[in-house]
């Protein structure tokens, strides 16, 4: 992993479903894509997993976890296909259905993935972060030989730094594997839960500032299930949305919508269809509110 260069750019990709697409060139940016509402869901939905995990494994058993491409990758799906691979063959084989992954495009536009996986042992106490610092300026610098003995030296008086050298071993063992693999690099939380925390659901709002036309629709958060605590089914309790839930429940009080069979919330999906949200959204936010709505909500 660290202390080597990256391994070369293939001409093949290697996912489970191998495909001849060229993902090496960038898709032109096109028009800026709106922000989801759903990604403030999922930026706090993420926030609230990791710092869970945090708490129920703890600090020192979280790695988290960077994989980029040794040939830079712009294509979404082609992305995708890769990570369904590495989750599916690597991921979930070795680290269970503990981790949380997330979707990130760079300003250039290449693609990468950040993980937080849960570890064995713990590979937070005693890490030296000074020589882990020295370690990446000396990547920086081309000198691999010396950073490679500054990533060794920074886990000698770790706890189980034998441990997370074994991780680091593993890793570059799946870059000679699956050679499509970039910088796998793995470390320990350095601060606390809150700030990594923090820090991992940031990247929804920095892949959203990059975001493009493609990438409607691909899922930015993967978790798994055993770090699945919070869901994004869930509804704000601010002056929007509690003014859009007033709002629909005027629609749904309509004659014309309860002669249709709507009775309750489920059944608003049997009658107008599974995107009823999206067909709806304009003419429930046309509805008016009666006189006790708040100042806030009016």
């Amino acid at each position: 992993m660290a202390g080597t260069p990256l391994l070369p750019c293939l001409r093949r990709n290697n996912s489970i479903r191998n495909s001849q697409t060229d993902a090496s060139k960038p898709a032109s940016i096109g028009p800026a894509v709106p922000v989801s509402r759903g990604a403030y869901k999922t930026e706090f939905c993420i926030k609230t997993n990791v710092e869970l995990a945090a708490k129920f494994y703890g600090l020192g058993h979280l790695g988290f976890f960077t994989q980029t491409f040794a040939k830079r990758v712009y294509s979404a799906k082609k992305a995708q296909q890769r990570l369904n691979s590495l989750l599916s063959n690597v991921i979930r084989p070795r680290y269970g259905n503990r981790y949380i992954v997330v979707f990130h495009r760079h300003e250039s536009g290449a693609i990468h993935f950040h993980f937080v996986v849960y570890v064995e042992k713990d590979i937070r106490s005693g890490f030296d972060w000074d020589l882990k610092r020295r370690a990446e300026e000396a990547q920086e610098e081309g000198d691999f030989v010396e950073a490679r003995r500054l990533w060794t030296a920074a886990t000698e008086r770790a706890k189980n730094g034998g441990f997370l050298r074994e991780e680091w071993k593993f890793w570059r063992g799946m870059r000679k594997r699956y050679r499509w693999l970039g910088r796998c690099e793995m470390l320990p939380i350095r601060t606390n839960a809150e700030a990594i925390a923090k820090y991992t659901s940031g990247y929804i709002a920095k892949h959203m500032q990059n975001r493009r036309p493609e990438d409607k629709g691909v899922r930015i958060v993967r978790c798994g299930k055993e770090m699945c605590r919070a869901h994004s089914r869930l509804a704000f309790n601010s002056p929007g949305p509690r003014r859009y839930r007033r709002k629909l429940a005027a629609y749904a009080a309509q004659p014309h919508v309860r002669a249709a069979g709507v009775e309750e919330y489920g059944d608003m999906k049997r009658v107008f269809g599974k995107r009823w949200g999206f067909h709806l959204h304009e003419t429930i936010l046309a509805m008016k509110l009666d006189t006790d709505a708040t100042p806030e909500e009016a």
